[in-house]
C-alpha cells in the first residue's frame, strides 16, 4: 500500500500541474526522501535480471537504509550517473537476435523514483497534455535536461 506521505506529495505535484499548465517544474528533488525511496523500492521488481554489477535486489536489501540514503544524496546533488547496461541478446521470432540493455538494480530503483515524480505531471488523465500519440516520453532528441553540468560531480566532459 502506498504511504500517505507519498500519495500526498504526488497529489500536490498533480494539482500544481493542473492549476498551472504553463509552469516549469525546475526542481522536484525535495520530494525524494527515505519514505519515497522505500516505496520506490517496494514497487521495483526484485526478480529481474541483474545488471553489469551483478548485484541482486536481495544483496541491495542487506544495507537497504544506507543504500537508499546514498542514492538519495546522489540523486539530489545531481551526481547520480547510471552505470553501463548489461547487454543480453535474445532470439527473434523471425530469426536473428535482438539486443537488450539490462540496468543494475539500483538504476531500476532510481528510475522508479523519478517515474513516481513525473507521473503526476505527464502520466495522469487531466494533467499536462501529452505529446502527439499520447506517448508521455519525448523523442530521444527532445529529452534534454537543462542545467545538468557533468563536471559538477567530478566529470570533465559532456559525455
Amino acid at each position: 500500500m502506498k504511504p500517505e506521505s507519498v500519495s500526498t506529495k504526488q497529489e500536490r505535484i498533480a494539482r500544481l500541474a493542473r492549476e498551472n499548465p504553463a509552469m516549469a517544474f525546475t526542481s522536484l528533488n525535495h520530494y525524494l526522501d527515505a519514505e519515497w525511496m522505500e516505496y520506490a523500492y517496494a514497487c521495483t521488481r526484485k526478480d529481474g535480471a541483474v545488471g553489469v554489477d551483478g548485484q541482486t535486489a536481495e544483496e541491495y536489501a542487506v544495507n537497504l537504509r544506507s543504500n537508499l540514503a546514498e542514492l538519495i544524496d546522489r540523486l539530489k546533488s545531481g551526481c547520480y550517473r547510471a552505470p553501463p547496461l548489461r547487454r543480453q541478446y535474445i532470439d527473434k521470432a523471425g530469426g536473428g537476435k535482438r539486443g537488450l540493455g539490462i540496468p543494475s538494480f539500483e538504476d531500476k530503483l532510481a528510475q522508479r523514483s523519478i517515474v513516481m515524480l513525473l507521473e503526476p505531471i505527464f502520466g495522469a488523465p487531466g494533467s499536462l497534455a501529452l505529446p502527439a500519440g499520447g506517448n508521455p516520453a519525448p523523442a530521444r532528441d527532445e529529452a534534454i535536461l537543462p542545467g545538468i553540468e557533468p563536471w559538477a560531480c567530478g566529470g570533465n566532459d559532456m559525455s
